[in-house]
């Protein structure tokens, strides 16, 4: 039986742990691990975590040398995690049949997993864009959003006038060794159309399995995009 990224962690660890040990860096805002090298300015952080103080009474403390921004953008990137897990764990049960639909136009049980993926990809395809225009005026990043409001116009038309005329979203993907997610994701998006123009039937149980699969890379490959897209050296 062929295991899924999940299968390996630790049993007091949920999805969330995607996450976990990932730091924005404080030398170039990449994101990293708190071990090793930085993959964007290779800095490393020093072992040395904490420091002895005194105070007046002898009495002795542990001050951390460092503390760490967490690399997440914000709590709703736990709970998007936290829906995902849930939906793929809980039991289905007969409500999730749609038996008022012809058998040709049902949706999988779990199809709310397939939007809740979108909407969180979206998401981070947003905070990508926004922390790349950082420097801007923020009258002028407002307006490109409200111009470019469209996941295609973002991934797209808006990324190549951040980044240049031949860029976009899924190019970076392809050209960082993420073929398959860059075709993934393409996927997602037009079974995602098809179910909201009349077709609830596009969401199957085969791409339901695939976001659930290929979670922790796609994960990893937006990291990648975002670190060579945001991170200053």
């Amino acid at each position: 039986m062929e295991k899924y990224w999940f299968d390996n962690l630790n049993i007091n660890k949920s999805w969330t742990s995607l996450w976990n040990d990932y730091i924005i860096c404080g030398n170039c805002s990449g994101i990293r691990k708190v071990e090793g090298q930085c993959p964007v300015c290779k800095s490393i952080i020093s072992s040395q975590r904490f420091i002895v103080v005194k105070d007046q009474n002898g009495v002795t403390f542990e001050i951390p040398v460092n503390a760490f921004a967490g690399a997440e953008g914000r709590y709703e990137d736990y709970i998007y995690l936290n829906m995902l897990e849930y939906e793929w764990m809980r039991p289905e049960s007969n409500l999730d049949q749609y038996t008022f639909l012809n058998k040709d136009k049902r949706p999988a049980a779990k199809a709310i997993i397939v939007l809740v993926f979108w909407t969180y990809f979206e998401t981070r395809i947003e905070r990508l864009l926004n922390s790349a225009m950082k420097d801007l005026p923020l009258s002028i990043s407002q307006n490109l959003f409200k111009r470019y409001q469209s996941i295609s116009s973002r991934t797209n038309e808006l990324y190549k006038i951040l980044f240049g005329e031949d860029d976009s979203y899924f190019k970076d993907l392809k050209n960082l060794g993420f073929q398959n997610i860059a075709d993934f994701l393409v996927r997602i998006q037009h079974r995602r159309n098809e179910f909201m123009h009349g077709k609830p039937e596009a969401i199957d149980d085969g791409l339901i399995d695939d976001i659930v699969r290929f979670l922790k890379e796609e994960h990893e490959s937006w990291i990648r995009v975002y670190n060579l897209r945001v991170a200053k050296i």
